[in-house]
């Protein structure tokens, strides 16, 4: 049956879907490294608790305008598959497409119910 442009105007999600090919995520907390007796170091190390694909989103002017009134800079947004309870104190760990990879903390975590996806606003980290 072919694909007529009204029934694409219609319900244009129902011929297409989203793609999460851009690169693994690997999301996870930075955890204080304790020595033999359970004193914090001064260091800490990253714990992932979960790895997923992600798609790449382009920074809207009110993620920018909203990170720049708490004094921060927006460097990359991404979108993961489905709800996801994802706190604000982890951090991503990804590779860039030269395969450097880059700790990124997350400024903010939203859910979006129409396409059903989490975005995530990421702040780049010095390490």
């Amino acid at each position: 049956m072919p694909l007529r442009e009204k029934d694409y105007l219609r319900r244009p999600d129902k011929y297409f879907h989203k793609i999460y090919n851009a690169g693994k995520a690997d999301i996870g907390s930075m955890e204080k490294v304790h020595d033999e007796f359970g004193t914090p170091i001064g260091s800490s190390e990253f714990v992932s608790q979960m790895k997923m694909w992600y798609r790449n989103l382009g920074v809207t002017a009110s993620d920018v305008f909203y990170a720049q009134s708490d004094g921060t800079d927006i460097e990359k947004k991404i979108a993961l598959r489905g709800y996801l309870d994802i706190s604000t104190k982890w951090h991503v760990k990804m590779k860039n497409p030269k395969g450097v990879e880059k700790t990124y903390a997350i400024y903010r975590v939203y859910y979006n119910p129409k396409d059903d996806e989490t975005e995530l606003n990421l702040v780049g980290v010095d390490s």
